[in-house]
């Protein structure tokens, strides 16, 4: 949670703010927290939480899973802290009405382009295909290969992405 070369500063945050951004927790170390116990989701959430609610003078209600598996009881560690809001891994559309504790994401990634991001604001059909078939083949891979395998292949993947 210290300002680190290359992303987000606590000005730029509170500057966020400032224009009606809302921010949210994405875990205190950005572990795999399915690997951790009730102790570890409490810290991880509700370390970060007070740290962002302490620097920012606002109340956090919103968190993000920091990896791709939610642990089964990790809701009730999110409610009992005071969350409202919980982004999963899952890309798929949220409507109101539907669970605020289960709210799948679409992530904007570099090299995005254009016409696909507008395609997604704007909710047309088949906008999140590609995402959602990536994602399914993220998963597959995970299962098969669990963290430490998944991790194993995914760093070199990354790597190479970088230099490509």
């Amino acid at each position: 949670m210290f300002e680190t070369d290359g992303y987000v500063t606590w000005a730029q945050l509170r500057e966020m703010v400032a224009a009606g951004m809302e921010i949210g927790s994405h875990s205190l170390t950005h572990p795999f927290v399915n690997a951790l116990d009730r102790a570890g989701l409490e810290r991880e959430f509700g370390e970060s939480k007070r740290i962002l609610e302490s620097r920012l003078g606002l109340p956090v209600r919103s968190a993000s899973l920091p990896r791709g598996w939610e642990p089964p009881d990790l809701r009730p560690v999110l409610q009992q802290l005071g969350y409202r809001v919980f982004c999963n891994s899952r890309v798929a559309w949220w409507y109101p009405g539907a669970d605020a504790l289960a709210m799948p994401r679409v992530a904007i990634r570099r090299g995005l382009v254009p016409e696909e991001f507008a395609s997604i604001v704007n909710g047309e059909a088949r906008s999140l295909w590609r995402m959602q078939a990536v994602e399914a083949a993220k998963n597959a891979a995970k299962a098969c290969l669990g963290v430490d395998g998944w991790q194993r292949l995914r760093a070199p993947l990354l790597a190479l992405k970088e230099r490509v």
